[in-house]
């Protein structure tokens, strides 16, 4: 009987063993089939991940994606540029027209109409003037060459003035005429460098000058030709 009870016993081991073996079976081939199944996904993905990085250079890594972006954006601002231009030229224009309405405004310390009282009182004949200007220096040499003056001719040269555009802006204003030279004789304008000129080639202007100068200004005329009025 103990024989018989060993004999089963070993053909339940036996059949045991083959049914582990067979789920073993099972199982190693059920996991050859998935790494079979994911092996074609997983480089399917290497030939793109190295085509993108093999066209931007030897560097193997994500940060090669941020240089194709980067070089995107560093491409785009031509167009900003020249907006931006524009823009700037618009404030430029915009700093130049402040500037010429500070030059035309009265600065609050400063009394214009009290400046060119001031001016006029200092001698009865003054030459508004700008250094740089050709018919300015002209009609101070017609005058210093060909005419001595007592008191002396008071010479203000408005591109040195602290506030000349202002100052130029009342003189126009109270006489008339913006441009320089401006010959103030007697408190009123006499003319440019053009309408003196004229009236020295005449002959006249001797006569002129002490007639506008109401016995205030003394003149004489001291080129050769000279012919006291």
């Amino acid at each position: 009987m103990a024989i018989v009870l060993n004999k089963r016993n070993i053909r339940v081991v036996g059949i045991t063993a083959a049914l582990l073996c067979l789920v073993f079976f099972i199982i190693q081939s059920a996991n050859n089939s998935a790494f079979t199944t994911e092996s074609p996904s997983k480089q399917s993905n290497k030939p793109a991940l190295n085509s993108l990085v093999g066209a931007h250079g030897d560097d193997l890594n994500i940060p090669a994606t941020h240089n194709v972006l980067q070089d995107n954006v560093e491409s785009a601002p031509t167009v900003e540029t020249e907006s931006e231009s524009n823009n700037n030229m618009e404030l430029d224009e915009s700093a130049d027209s402040a500037q010429e309405k500070d030059a035309s405004t009265t600065a609050p310390d400063f009394d214009v109409a009290k400046e060119y009282a001031a001016i006029l009182a200092k001698g009865p004949m003054v030459i508004f003037s700008k250094s740089t200007c050709p018919y300015s220096s002209k009609l101070k040499k017609l005058l210093r060459t060909n005419f001595q003056f007592s008191p002396e001719p008071v010479i203000v040269e408005l591109d040195k003035h602290e506030h000349g555009d202002v100052l130029q802006g009342y003189i126009k204003e109270e006489t008339g005429r913006g441009t320089v030279p401006n010959l103030i004789v007697g408190g009123l304008s006499r003319g440019g460098s053009d309408d003196i000129q004229k009236l020295f080639d005449e002959g006249t202007l001797l006569k002129e000058l002490k007639t506008w100068g109401f016995g205030d200004l003394e003149v004489t005329q001291t080129t050769p030709d000279a012919v006291d009025a």
